[in-house]
């Protein structure tokens, strides 16, 4: 019997090779793994399904994170709707009550936001295993922001919960971009025919996942249909991030007057004049010597540096939104362009 895109009407096949399963991420037994896929393939779905087994056989709590407050709002009570519909464990009531998430009665785990950990800082967990990150990636940075250090907010709140106990993170991710702080932290980045890649010294692990299976039940959907030959269908079907292109990126050459340093999420940028060209680059390294230096955060504001939100019309700002406005700016690399993309819609 063909097999057909997962709705309430199918079954739950925990063999089917169509949709994502756990097994093999964690066969490589990784601390933290970064699992990223086209949208669709049941990451979600087949992560929660692993971590309720692993409660009922060997009492191992969770935590299910987001980034914002207002995420989890939106979701904690439609977590297990799926999984009760597709009668995975029919004889099993799953809840969440609160922010705690109960499996007959029992604590489950728990539900909270990375942007609100600083609250749990004295709440004991000692049951809790493992923790599920979801949609660790950003679709659309002008509705949602990363949080400014946020892989060292990441790892402060999986000591917070996991003190001296061993604890294994998944994270989940619709592969929109390849630029984002976590590739950019832990210096793993997609490749072209890869499907693992490790960093062994922190115990990281990127897994690209795939099913060709998956991919041929998508392109008969009229959804498919419709976007196919985009750059949005290109990443729903092929895995392609539809969120990054080569606009404006470019490396300067010759001659360069400094202009300014910008500190935003943790990212360093400098800016640089090319005279015979009449552009801005906007690079990676900075001119240390710089007394210029602006912070566009809290988390980057320190001594002797011009915080942004008392200098929105300040003349080096003026110009750098003009600059961008008219199609003057150039960019380093892809990471760079994002990350400034990011200051200007707070400017």
């Amino acid at each position: 019997m063909e097999e057909t895109l997962r709705s309430v009407d199918i079954p739950y096949d925990p063999n089917s090779k169509i949709f994502y399963n756990p097994t093999e991420t964690l066969s490589y037994n990784y601390k933290v793994n970064m699992v990223c896929s086209m949208r669709g393939p049941g990451k979600t779905f087949g992560t929660l399904v692993m971590l309720i087994n692993r409660f009922k056989r060997y009492g191992e709590q969770f935590i299910y994170l987001r980034r914002t407050h207002e995420e989890i709002k939106e979701c904690k009570d439609k977590l297990f709707d799926d999984i009760i519909a597709k009668k995975v464990f029919p004889e099993d009531e799953l809840k969440c009550e609160g922010k705690t998430l109960y499996c007959n009665g029992k604590i489950l785990g728990g539900v909270q936001s990375l942007s609100k950990a600083y609250q749990v800082k004295s709440v004991a967990w000692p049951d809790v295993k493992w923790i599920l990150f979801d949609e660790f990636i950003i679709e659309d940075t002008k509705i949602s922001k990363y949080l400014p250090s946020e892989p060292t907010k990441l790892e402060g709140y999986m000591e917070t919960i996991g003190r001296l106990r061993e604890l294994r993170v998944i994270m989940l991710g619709n592969m929109a971009t390849k630029s984002n702080p976590y590739f950019d932290y832990y210096k793993l980045w997609p490749k072209a025919n890869t499907k693992v890649q490790r960093n062994r010294k922190r115990g990281v692990l990127l897994h690209m996942w795939d099913s060709e299976a998956f991919r041929v039940m998508k392109r008969q959907t009229d959804m498919a249909k419709l976007i196919e030959g985009t750059a949005y269908g290109d990443y729903m079907l092929s895995n392609s991030p539809f969120m990054d292109n080569d606009t404006f990126i470019g490396k300067p050459s010759g001659f360069l007057d400094y202009v300014v340093t910008y500190k935003f999420n943790g990212v360093e940028m400098g800016q640089w004049y090319a005279k015979s060209e009449g552009v801005f680059y906007i690079c990676g390294q900075s001119d240390p010597s710089t007394k210029k230096v602006f912070a566009f955060d809290t988390d980057s504001h320190g001594p002797n540096l011009i915080y942004i939100k008392q200098m929105r019309n300040h003349p080096n700002i003026k110009q750098l939104r003009w600059a961008f406005d008219n199609g003057l700016l150039r960019f380093e690399n892809l990471t760079i362009k994002n990350a400034m993309y990011n200051l200007l819609n707070v400017v």
